[in-house]
């Protein structure tokens, strides 16, 4: 006979549940952004049948996921008028919401990246995703680069997601002695935008590949567009010596430990080269800006980035512990760590 669970056991139970059912939300909340349902909704109400001819579904199938929509407070259903309209939690879904999180639930629920974690029993098995994820062996960029609606969406959700971070971390670390900063993997470049919107003495290029770069879009508004520089190439074959001080966010936990040590020595060399920028080897500084492992109480967000890295492209984040090690074999030694208001650290490195 089972024994009628204390209250402290209830909401133990509640958990476990949610957390067992876990992927049922997951997709609720990816099919509603993938469908567009919050654009459609964004400032009138509409009935099943309305929004069966916007999504182009079934009427009847979509009843039946916009019950749980409204579960998930996505929505609200108006039984005088029979129709739905959107909710506050909802808005957040809406494209042009300014804090909006529609590609990041996108990409989430996005096959490639959803349907590997489905395989997590056997990956821990093999050791690796190799034979799960199509993103494995050759990284996400690859693998979209003849899917431009997935890369626009990638993009976006990776824009979106470094948004609210990207100024307390650029304000975290003093760029005042600096001429020129070189974001390497830098994306469509906000984050280099911010650093130069705050440091108006600071010159920046972006360095990334040429179906990244052909994203990025130059601030009109400002003089950052004067200051600011696309250089087209592959961080694994060179890196531009113009740079005195260069940047790797969100870079290194992409990729697997043979090339991430090929990406540290050819920014090493640019670093040493005094061809392209004068200033002396030994006041030239690498950022490394990321999410650091450690071992303490409480959730850590680095945990769970470490195994989607594992997971999709065999990528990894790492202890401070580990960090030294690697950048060691490069050269390179790291000076200071710098916290930031986010959960990522700056790491300071100068070569040795």
């Amino acid at each position: 006979m089972n024994k009628k669970p204390t209250q402290e056991e209830k909401t133990a139970l509640s958990t476990i549940h949610n957390y067992i059912y876990g992927n049922w939300l997951t997709m609720v909340v990816y099919t509603f952004a993938e469908l567009g349902i919050a654009d459609i909704l964004e400032d009138k109400n509409a009935s099943a049948e309305e929004l069966s001819r916007f999504t182009q579904t079934k009427q009847e199938a979509l009843i039946r996921f916009l019950r749980c929509a409204c579960d998930l407070q996505l929505i609200d259903f108006h039984l005088d008028t029979n129709s739905f309209s959107l909710s506050e939690l909802g808005q957040f879904l809406r494209t042009n919401h300014p804090n909006s999180k529609r590609n990041l639930a996108r990409l989430n629920g996005a096959s490639y990246r959803y349907n590997p974690w489905g395989n997590l029993v056997q990956i821990l098995r093999e050791g690796n995703g190799k034979k799960w994820s199509p993103t494995y062996e050759k990284g996400t960029l690859d693998y979209l680069s003849d899917k431009p609606q997935y890369l626009k969406m990638f993009q976006q959700a990776m824009n979106n997601a470094s948004e609210e971070e990207n100024l307390p971390i650029a304000s975290s670390y003093d760029f005042s002695s600096y001429n020129h900063i070189v974001d390497v993997g830098g994306g469509t470049g906000n984050f280099l935008k911010t650093i130069l919107r705050i440091n108006p003495q600071l010159n920046g290029t972006i360095y990334d590949l040429k179906m990244t770069l052909e994203m990025a879009e130059y601030d009109n508004k400002t003089d950052i567009n004067k200051r600011m520089k696309k250089e087209e190439g592959d961080f694994f074959e060179f890196v531009p010596d113009t740079g005195d001080i260069y940047l790797l966010k969100n870079v290194i936990h992409n990729w697997p430990e043979e090339k991430t040590l090929l990406l540290l020595e050819n920014i090493s060399l640019a670093m040493k080269s005094v061809k392209s920028n004068q200033t002396a080897v030994k006041d030239k500084k690498l950022l490394i800006i990321e999410n650091i492992i450690e071992e303490k109480k409480g959730v850590n967000v680095a945990n769970w980035l470490d195994l989607n890295f594992m997971i999709l492209v065999d990528g990894k984040e790492r202890s401070l512990l580990e960090y030294r090690k690697l950048v060691a074999h490069k050269g390179f030694m790291i000076n200071r760590i710098i916290p930031t208001p986010t959960s990522r650290k700056i790491l300071e490195l100068s070569i040795i």
